[in-house]
């Protein structure tokens, strides 16, 4: 999990500015900043059970808390990510890095 200090608060306006990019798992809205902030989202539908919903949050915060990305992130989740290990979401990480740095 990131410290509290470093969560972002899901106002409207974080959610609809910034630039967008599309993955098969999850849509990340990235803003630049000198901060490392974000913010994770997963829906019932996505996720029936809540350990299924904090599992997919614990697995992408991690994975972004390890990152020296700097931004604003809020991963908008369309796939239930309970079963995927961590490796799997770095590979994608990997992508999100160089899309961002381009």
């Amino acid at each position: 999990m990131l410290p509290k200090k470093s969560r972002l608060n899901l106002s409207t306006r974080n959610r609809k500015s910034g630039r967008r990019l599309f993955f098969d798992i999850f849509d990340v809205i990235y803003r630049e900043s000198d901060d490392k902030k974000g913010a994770v989202v997963v829906s019932k539908t996505i996720a029936k059970k809540a350990v299924d919903r904090n599992r997919t949050r614990r697995l992408i915060m991690e994975v972004l808390r390890e990152r020296e990305i700097k931004g604003e992130f809020v991963f908008i989740v369309k796939k239930n990510l309970a079963g995927y290990k961590k490796q799997d979401i770095n590979e994608i990480f990997e992508i999100l890095t160089k899309k961002i740095n381009t």
